[in-house]
């Protein structure tokens, strides 16, 4: 099905933004992105040269990745792989021929962190049977509601003409969003953020590409020609900056001056503003400090819990967003009651091999985890004696009689059947 042309889709996307913001759909749509108040550029790829914001999108993209996401079967009470749906491979090892799952979910995660959204298009045999996940261009989607209860997506691929998906051909992830249709942008709604800390990292490199200086002013007594006046300046110019030249002399004659304009780095707090931007982008993304090197005044006990935190705060919440949209578009209704994806989040809350083993002590002793189960949580292999459930002799019902081991309750006289 063909889709809406160029000039179509430029007037709602430049209407919406419109709506959004007068002022700003001039800026993006000229100049690539959202403008801050410090005169920077801000958009999705060029936060990306921060390395602060660099850092946490590959921490969450990687950290994400690397679990593995499993196709369950409900068994009564129990779970098991179901290894023989055809949807087990398509998750756990490679959503299409070209790429691994790491590959595709780190796409995924930073679409959502960078764009709020990612797209993949769904392929179907002429079964209907699911045979590849295809990812998208975010910035080349447009998402739409003609009825209540429809969604259409607009694509515009690198080559070709655009096209209209249907939602049921669509893998849509997507983060906070203010109609529960299509996520914020991360980037966007921290410009303000993003350009300080831009603005703070250009000033650094500007101070140190100048030879570390501030700016000075050249007071001479008379009256200068304009010759002069650029014979001076280039002259200073050529023996002071540049970071070779930092340390050279310079001479000034015929009662001239030195006078300094500006403010230093110091006196600017430049340090301070950038080591206080990366908490606040890492409060953005809800990462723990010490994952973006920022370790003040942090303990290992400290960084434990923030680990903890990180895995149950920051990461389950993006876990659950993509395995509920897997289950709701890749499997039937009638599937959805036998089986579901979960992702494995098991060895990133492995704790040290002390407290392991006294928990699995715990659970085997307590009755409810066999040492098989334990076994497994430790890589170790199956054993036949060890699949029993251990039962504590001292723990039974309330009102219940206690259990008498045999011959309990009868006196043996002594000498007697000797």
């Amino acid at each position: 099905m063909k889709g809406p042309n160029l000039w179509q889709r430029f007037l709602k996307w430049m209407l919406r933004t419109t709506l959004a913001d007068p002022n700003q759909w001039l800026v993006d749509w000229f100049g690539g992105g959202g403008s801050s108040s410090t005169g920077m550029i801000i958009n999705e790829m060029n936060a990306l040269n921060l390395s602060t914001i660099f850092a946490a999108v590959r921490i969450l993209s990687e950290s994400v990745a690397s679990l593995p996401l499993i196709l369950y079967r409900r068994n009564d009470r129990n779970k098991e792989r179901a290894v023989d749906h055809p949807l087990y491979m398509l998750l756990h090892d490679a959503p299409n021929h070209l790429m691994s799952s790491l590959t595709y979910e780190e796409l995924v995660m930073s679409h959502l962190c960078l764009r709020g959204n990612h797209y993949s298009e769904i392929e179907r045999n002429n079964a209907g049977q699911i045979i590849n996940l295809w990812p998208l261009i975010p910035a080349n989607m447009q998402v739409r509601r003609p009825q209540i209860d429809q969604l259409l997506y607009d694509y515009t691929p690198t080559t070709g003409g655009p096209v209209t998906l249907r939602q049921d051909q669509v893998l849509h992830f997507r983060g906070l969003s203010g109609d529960g249709l299509i996520g914020y942008s991360p980037i966007r709604l921290a410009k303000e953020t993003i350009g300080l800390a831009m603005a703070a990292e250009k000033f650094g490199a500007k101070f140190f590409s100048g030879g570390t200086t501030t700016k000075v002013v050249i007071k001479h007594p008379g009256k200068l020609s304009p010759s002069a006046k650029q014979n001076i300046g280039l002259g200073w110019q050529e023996a002071n900056a540049g970071l070779d030249q930092m340390h050279r002399a310079s001479v000034l004659d015929e009662g001239m001056d030195l006078i300094k304009i500006g403010v230093d780095p110091e006196s600017a707090q430049m340090l301070a503003t950038r080591q206080f931007q990366v908490k606040e982008i890492a409060r953005i993304f809800n990462i723990p400090l010490h994952m973006l090197a920022e370790q003040e005044k942090a303990s290992y006990a400290s960084m434990e819990q923030e680990m903890l935190r990180f895995v149950q705060h920051t990461l389950r919440p993006w876990l659950v967003r993509i395995e509920q949209e897997i289950n709701l578009k890749l499997l039937s209704p009638a599937e959805r009651r036998v089986y579901f994806v979960e992702h494995l989040v098991d060895g990133l809350l492995r704790a040290d091999l002390r407290s392991r083993y006294e928990a699995h002590y715990k659970g085997i002793m307590g009755g409810f985890v066999s040492r098989n189960e334990a076994r497994e949580k430790e890589n170790l292999p199956w054993r036949p004696e060890a699949e029993d459930l251990w039962q504590p002799v001292n723990i039974m019902d309330a009102g219940q009689t206690p259990l008498q081991p045999p011959g309990a309750g009868t006196i043996t006289e002594p000498g007697a059947n000797q």
